[in-house]
């Protein structure tokens, strides 16, 4: 490969068209610097058919020796085809730290796809891994007007690579409620937690067939090796998390709706009854949420929503009640969403209490007044934590138990306290909530939904989230291995509440004195002796 060094006269210099770099940033240190000393490192060029010299890397030091004054500048002049040229620039701008990652991705592309460049081959040259070649590749496929917004800083690179796993009318979708002029790039977790949520679809138990059944439908193959699950190419993997998440919605939808008649059949050979889409519906009016009223009129009862049990002190599903040899009633609501139910047993005559019935329910009652106990006592060490908080001047003490409470309120699934918060910040609508599935969807959606705002609110925004959700959630519930949630602990030390000492004053608050309880006896018997 010949090579000379010339100075070569800059008007005879032109741009090239495959330069991976299209933002050069300010010129003016670098214009001053080679004012003063001139151009240290010579530009690379190759000639041109139509005269001239085309550059293949060097445009900054050309544009600021343009910019500085400069008539000539100092050149290699080599022979290289266009191959050679863009391997060259692709090379000399991996070793910076500011090329566009958009613009990177598509000289990638050129290589590999015009010139057939396997992408190990790729990976080798530029000294990176094959994965980032993968995803680079993956970027240069986004629509052009998410390729502008990375260009201009209103799109990570890592919210880019989610973007560009969904087909192209989905991404100018999905771009609108990413990218907003007016506030700040969406942060790599609310984006992931938008884009699954909203475009992307869960291949688990909800989705209602096996997707690994390759003749589900026909000529759509199985979904464990299919391009579009996110974790067939793990390397494209990137912020996603899960592997087990289809871009692909009208596949998606074909392969659940054959799941759903191929169950049914199934169902139907063994002599066993199918409801009809619209009793179905009728029975879960509320989306996937079951309507009991119909299922009363009906003579059903779905198998796996628990409802609380006092004699049993916890929720219980049918299912546990009615046992494994249960004959199962096969519905699906309005979403797609197939159900187990049973026919409604009928109710047994409740016998005569005996004495240990009665035992039994001195135990539940004391149980129930220890829980009061309990309840107001995290209510009274929440309004404590909670004042603390607001007159706090130490910000960094105030948000790191703030971190730590929203990620505790999010793991505990009240679902009463998020949405009450949502709804009241204008966060979500009740038009979103109804739609939902299961009964732990809404809590669920309600938390990444504020997860996703929290990065436009204000301090003041913020105060309002935490304290409603720690008001509402974490002073009612406790974890399951026992004990109380990390953060309570962390903000009764910070602050030195005294726990004990709140629950011995909720305790005699609630506690009937005797004197108390003497008057009301005596009421209660001057009230007899009257009515004699």
């Amino acid at each position: 490969m010949a090579e000379t060094i010339a100075e070569l006269s800059i008007a005879e210099i032109h741009e090239s068209p495959t330069n991976p770099r299209r933002d050069f940033g300010d010129l003016t240190e670098l214009a001053e610097s080679i004012r003063e000393a001139g151009v240290l490192q010579p530009v690379l060029v190759r000639p041109r058919t139509a005269g001239g010299y085309e550059l293949v890397y060097g445009h900054r030091r050309c544009m600021a020796s343009r910019q500085a004054g400069l008539e000539t500048i100092p050149a290699m002049v080599r022979e290289l085809d266009d191959q050679q040229v863009l391997e060259a620039q692709l090379v000399e701008n991996s070793q910076r730290h500011d090329v566009c990652a958009v613009d990177e991705g598509d000289a990638i592309a050129e290589l590999h796809r015009r010139f057939g460049v396997p992408t190990h081959e790729i990976a080798a040259r530029l000294g990176r891994s094959k994965a980032f070649v993968l995803q680079r590749l993956k970027v240069a496929g986004l629509v052009e007007d998410a390729k502008v917004a990375v260009r201009n800083g209103k799109m990570h690179v890592a919210v880019a690579l989610m973007l560009a796993r969904l087909p192209e009318d989905q991404q100018r979708e999905a771009l609108d409620d990413l990218v907003d002029d007016d506030f700040e790039p969406a942060s790599i977790a609310s984006a992931r937690a938008l884009l699954e949520r909203n475009y992307m679809l869960r291949l688990d138990d909800s989705a209602g067939f096996d997707p690994g059944d390759a003749d589900l439908v026909r000529d759509a193959g199985a979904c464990t090796v299919c391009p579009k699950r996110s974790g067939t190419q793990l390397e494209l993997l990137g912020s996603l998390s899960s592997p087990d998440l289809c871009t692909d919605a009208a596949c998606f939808n074909a392969k659940k709706e054959a799941g759903w008649q191929k169950r049914a059949a199934e169902h139907r050979a063994k002599g066993l009854r199918v409801l009809s889409d619209e009793e179905g519906k009728n029975l879960f009016r509320y989306g996937s949420h079951p309507s009991f009223g119909e299922f009363r009129d009906a003579g059903l009862v779905p198998l796996d929503v628990a409802v609380w049990s006092p004699e049993d002190g916890r929720s219980v599903t049918a299912r546990e009640r009615l046992g494994p040899d249960v004959t199962v009633v096969l519905a699906r609501d309005a979403n797609g969403r197939v159900h187990e139910l049973a026919e409604r047993p009928k109710e047994k005559a409740s016998p005569a209490k005996t004495k240990a019935d009665r035992l039994r329910e001195r135990e539940l009652e004391k149980q129930r007044f220890e829980r009061e106990i309990r309840d107001a006592t995290d209510q009274a060490v929440s309004r404590v934590i909670l004042d603390h908080l607001v007159a706090d001047k130490d910000d960094a003490r105030v948000w790191r138990l703030v971190a730590a409470l929203a990620v505790d309120c999010a793991a505990s699934r009240e679902g009463d306290a998020l949405e009450r918060v949502a709804l009241a910040m204008g966060v979500v609508t009740d038009a979103e909530l109804e739609p939902l599935e299961r009964w732990d969807e809404q809590p669920e959606f309600a938390a990444k939904r504020l997860h996703e705002e929290l990065g436009r609110m204000n301090p003041g925004d913020h105060r309002e989230v935490i304290a409603g959700i720690f008001l509402h959630s974490l002073g009612e519930s406790l974890p399951d291995s026992g004990g109380t949630w990390p953060s309570i602990v962390s903000a009764v030390h910070a602050y030195g509440i005294d726990v004990e000492a709140i629950e011995d004053q909720e305790r005699q608050r609630l506690t009937p004195t005797p004197t108390k309880a003497k008057a009301k006896a005596s009421k209660k018997k001057g009230t007899v002796a009257a009515d004699a």
